[in-house]
């Protein structure tokens, strides 16, 4: 089961709304060793369930996870890390679930400077869980794993399963696989340490008046207790570090974390890093593989008011970001200021995006109908950003025309808080 920890300092996370429109970590996490955005769309929900198993010792492994009743299951992703040979890792990797073949393709490593390099890999699982009945609402489910070939470790693997419980939560997922040990030394030159750490992950949301509490959860393999790990957890300016959060808590070489932070009133940044230390016990520093944190809050009880496209546009100073979600302040107002000559359903669609990101990073609350066309049109500007246009004949375009709609009446108050006096 995982282990709850509540953070005694001032500590909240948070990801703003429509589709993690201010995330700041804005690489993808495939291949490389930084988690990052995800390559697949997430679905939006109300709450993240993550259970793992570790699998050092052994297969089969049980994944117990209990889902609540009156919720559906949006999404379940299937996370599996472990060690092959530095030249024996494969782009896809076939494990077992409950029996059945699960391909999934390599999000992380080989991880740099390691004979032994850590691998993670990701499968989307959702229509194959839903037809084989693996997850039942209502009860405790056990899926049973097995097949992992790692030529040097299998760590393990972990379930995690987006719900929806008919309201909306902001919700942002990193993942990847960022190696860290403290210290280590290069095969061919032993003289020269290397201090491996993983790469901060931050995410940024709009302020709100009232405190609020979010929630991370972490996969993290590979560590060996009782060898010292930490996880850091910085809200404007303030680090709290958790020292005993990390103890194989899923067996051997696997932890599935979850940390309740309280949320200050005027938080608007978090940032998360696992850490290899050494804690002067002599006890020699963990090695770990950060493959996956996750961050859920709950939406502000301000209502606050919106502004039109129209007036971001002519009112830049105004601004309460320089950087949005899909485009730079320069490229946002460019856009804001380009007509859609034709009836281009892109720009039509990324004018009142870029209105719905502003009131929202503004502090506006946003009805759940916004918060969906959100995510949809988030995804459809950035399958039609290079090309700037949508083809008239295809099925994106009326779909791009409908989400406009909805974020439109939202920017002129006619669904939401209402429309602020200019």
């Amino acid at each position: 089961m995982k282990r709850k920890y509540v953070s005694k300092a001032t500590c909240g996370l948070v990801g703003c709304l429509l589709a993690s429109m201010v995330l700041i970590n804005e690489a993808r996490a495939d291949g490389t060793e930084q988690l990052g955005l995800p390559s697949i769309p997430i679905a939006p929900g109300s709450e993240i369930l993550v259970e793992g198993v570790g699998l050092v010792n052994g297969q089969p492994g049980e994944i117990s996870i209990a889902i609540p009743a009156d919720v559906a299951i949006a999404q379940v992703l299937l996370y599996w890390t472990g060690r092959p040979r530095y030249d024996d890792y494969v782009v896809v990797d076939t494990i077992q679930l409950n029996g059945t073949n699960i391909s999934g393709e390599i999000i992380g490593g080989p991880t740099p400077l390691l004979g032994w390099p850590s691998t993670s890999y990701r499968a989307d699982i959702t229509a194959m869980s839903s037809d084989l009945d693996w997850l039942l609402v209502g009860q405790t489910n056990v899926l049973y794993v097995e097949g992992l070939d790692f030529t040097y470790a299998n760590d393990g693997a972990a379930v995690v399963v987006i719900l929806d419980d008919g309201t909306m939560a902001e919700i942002q997922i990193m993942d990847g696989n960022d190696f860290a040990y403290l210290p280590y030394v290069i095969y061919d030159d032993p003289s020269i340490p290397v201090d491996f750490q993983t790469v901060p992950v931050n995410f940024a949301f709009a302020p709100s008046s009232e405190p609020r509490v979010g929630t991370i959860s972490i996969i993290v393999s590979d560590i060996a207790v009782p060898r010292p790990a930490a996880i850091n957890i910085t809200v404007d300016g303030v680090t709290t570090q958790l020292v005993d959060a990390l103890q194989d808590n899923e067996g051997s070489f696997l932890d599935v974390v979850e940390l309740d932070v309280p949320v200050p009133a005027g938080a608007t940044e978090v940032t998360v890093q696992l850490l290899s230390i050494d804690d002067g016990s002599g006890r020699e520093p963990a090695s770990l593989a950060w493959t996956f944190v996750s961050w859920e809050l709950e939406k502000p009880t301000g209502e606050g008011c919106t502004y039109t496209i129209g007036y971001w546009k002519t009112h830049p100073y105004d601004w309460p970001t320089e950087e949005l979600s899909l485009f730079t302040k320069h490229e946002a107002i460019l856009t804001l200021w380009s007509p859609p000559k034709g009836g281009n359903a892109y720009l039509i669609l990324a004018h009142q995006y870029i209105g719905a990101e502003l009131n929202i990073v503004n502090g506006t609350a946003v009805p759940d109908e916004v918060l969906k066309a959100g995510f949809k049109a988030y995804y459809l500007i950035q399958k039609y950003q290079n090309k700037g246009t949508i083809p008239k004949k295809s099925p994106d375009r009326a779909l791009a025309i409908d989400l406009a709609g909805i974020l439109d009446d939202y920017n002129n108050g006619d669904i939401g808080p209402g429309h602020c006096a200019d």
